[in-house]
């Protein structure tokens, strides 16, 4: 349990300082830009991108 706790820590500060450092963001659940997201809302981010690739390929066919 501790292992992945720190290895989400350290995916979540590397995800920050590459914010910080490229001067950019991401939008937060209240559509504002941020440079401190929680890899939690990282990873839903992705997961809603997966499924609109999904949406997208099974409309395609």
């Amino acid at each position: 349990m501790a292992r992945s706790l720190l290895v989400y820590k350290v995916a979540e500060r590397q995800i920050i300082r590459t914010l910080k450092r490229t001067g950019s963001g991401v939008k937060n659940q209240l559509g504002r830009l941020t440079d401190r997201p929680t890899i939690r809302w990282i990873f839903q981010c992705f997961q809603s991108n997966l499924y609109r690739s999904r949406e997208q390929t099974d409309f395609q066919y």
